[in-house]
């Protein structure tokens, strides 16, 4: 069947893959297993016992989707769980973890040869998009999809969409210790990708300049991959500013990093922006000789500055008002500190 975005026509075909085939794809190179977006994923052990459960009792499971290429290779667009889940099995990478006793503990290798034969003749159905395009019509279809029960985060369609824009240098920083260490024992959710996002906030107001935030932050983030080409040739210079910012928050906060109440365990979003942004204007080894200050100097605007207070914490506080207003205090209160940039 045929797709029709605007003035681009998209190719889309319907195949029935059995799981046997669909190993032979992965063990051939077809398959595209090892992309960086898919290494991540991770089920319960319970969750992927359940996917093949549903295969040995004949239970039909979601659709996938993939994208082929011009060289043959089919790229996972959506259903990289599903499908890691049946090929891990295949070759007796885990257990089952079932209630069934014929089946608890068991592996691929250790199931009756009719079980076994249930499995590889395992029938899934896949859409193959046929597409070279970049544009809206990518965004349109992995937005609308939502075959694992949930909604798709900002995040995950960025990677997909922008995926040779600014992604792998993105998740290559967010791997860095220090980042790590602060964004540690938070609820962040890795699985939609919210340290990515994060990355991506700092690259932005770094790049930009909280000036040029105009009170959406969707379109703020969105508008720096989509305008990648305009930053490639600064990654150098943003990955050594990254890690000067997160090497310095480290020692500084540590694991309590952008916590704005001391009882939640959630990144304040308006601090961590404020922060790293108002860091990268200064060596370390400076920030850290006056961390006490600067640990003091935030508590007092967190406590005792109604308007910073608001600024952070209160409603609607992704404004351009609120935004400017807490960037603008915080930078004064660095600068009272610090001094001049030495960077």
């Amino acid at each position: 069947m045929a797709v029709f975005t605007g003035n681009e026509q998209v190719k889309i075909d319907m195949r029935i893959l059995s799981l046997y085939e669909l190993l032979r794809w992965e063990e051939n190179g077809i398959l595209k297993m090892d992309a960086p977006e898919l290494r991540n994923l991770r089920w319960t052990p319970e969750g992927k016992s359940r996917l093949i459960e549903a295969a040995l009792r004949g239970i039909p499971v979601q659709a996938v989707f993939l994208e082929a290429a011009k060289d043959g290779s089919m790229k996972i667009i959506d259903g990289a769980q599903r499908i890691k889940t049946f090929v891990s099995f295949l070759k007796d990478r885990f257990g089952l973890v079932s209630q069934n006793p014929d089946w608890n503990g068991k592996r691929f290798s250790g199931l009756p040869p009719i079980e076994q034969r249930k499995i590889e003749d395992f029938q899934l159905v896949a859409y193959v998009i046929y597409n070279d395009s970049e544009g809206e019509f990518r965004r349109q279809l992995f937005e609308s999809m939502n075959l694992n029960r949930r909604s798709f985060s900002s995040q995950e369609i960025r990677n997909y969409q922008y995926r040779n824009m600014g992604i792998p240098f993105i998740r290559k920083l967010a791997e860095y210790d220090s980042f790590q260490q602060t964004i540690a024992e938070k609820e962040v959710d890795f699985s939609a990708l919210q340290h990515h996002e994060l990355v991506l906030r700092f690259m932005s107001f770094y790049y930009k300049g909280f000036e040029a935030y105009n009170g959406n932050m969707k379109s703020f983030l969105d508008k720096t991959l989509r305008e990648y080409s305009t930053y490639r040739s600064r990654e150098a210079e943003f990955e050594q500013v990254f890690k000067n910012v997160f090497d310095a928050v480290a020692e500084i906060w540590g694991t309590d990093a952008f916590l704005a109440d001391g009882k939640k365990r959630r990144i304040n979003l308006a601090l961590y922006d404020v922060i790293t942004y108002s860091f990268s204007g200064y060596d370390k080894e400076r920030l850290i000789c006056y961390e006490d200050q600067i640990r003091q100097h935030m508590q007092r605007l967190l406590t005792e500055h109604a308007g910073f207070r608001d600024s952070v914490k209160g409603v609607s506080n992704t404004s351009a008002a609120k935004v400017r207003t807490r960037f603008e205090l915080w930078l004064n209160e660095i600068s009272l500190i610090l001094g001049e940039s030495n960077v």
